[in-house]
């Protein structure tokens, strides 16, 4: 067997090393997952502030099963036990900011990044709509929105998403205000719009790591 200089393996492990840490300081793309409180609405609406007409909750049923499918009784059967029972003319809604909920620094604030809203709608009374607004407000107060109206009609839940994404800026901060308004096509006085579950927001941003950021400075 070829004898391998240990000086050589040792100049490829340090190779391999910096190539790992070149890797983390450039392009390593960090998913936030979830920032939302109680976006399965289970045991009601803590977290959330509503706008307009007083939504409702389902505890026992109007739950989504796995896949997607909707059952209104069985509440061991979800994903989520419970929904966001809607309501004509109103919805919820629910800040988070970059600075208190991710571990972004304001390098990476000003370097970009993704938001993504998500929910879970199951339009079970006929065509109706729902709006899924978000706003992004930076640290001058300007704002930025993008706006996503799904109309439909099913009898499953499904999910939609909508993103936005903010380039290089020179923001130190940013809220982001995840928001749906209901559009009832039976004008309703009470649960006539769809049942609403998973409503998530999440940032993709770029990872700088600090050595880096020194070593510029």
């Amino acid at each position: 067997m070829k004898y391998i200089p240990e000086v050589f393996v040792l100049a490829v492990l340090i190779t391999l090393s910096f190539l790992i840490v070149w890797d983390k300081a450039f392009g390593e793309t960090i998913d936030t997952g979830n920032l939302l409180t109680n976006s399965t609405f289970t045991g009601g609406t803590a977290g959330w502030t509503n706008q307009g007409a007083t939504q409702q909750h389902h505890v026992e049923y109007g739950n989504e099963c796995n896949p997607n499918t909707a059952n209104n009784w069985a509440a061991t059967c979800g994903i989520t036990k419970g929904s966001l029972a809607t309501v004509d003319n109103g919805g919820v809604n629910q800040t988070i900011t970059l600075s208190e909920d991710t571990n972004m620094t304001t390098e990476e604030i000003q370097n970009g990044f993704t938001s993504t809203m998500s929910n879970d709608i199951w339009f079970w009374s006929g065509q109706d709509s729902v709006t899924m607004t978000q706003t992004l407000t930076d640290s001058s107060n300007n704002n930025t929105t993008q706006v996503r109206t799904v109309t439909d009609n099913h009898n499953y839940y499904q999910t939609y998403t909508d993103s936005i994404t903010v380039g290089n800026n020179t923001s130190t901060d940013y809220n982001i205000n995840a928001k749906i308004d209901i559009d009832d096509s039976s004008n309703s006085s009470g649960h006539g719009g769809p049942d609403i579950d998973n409503i998530e927001l999440k940032i993709a941003y770029t990872y700088i790591n600090p050595l880096e950021e020194d070593t510029q400075e």
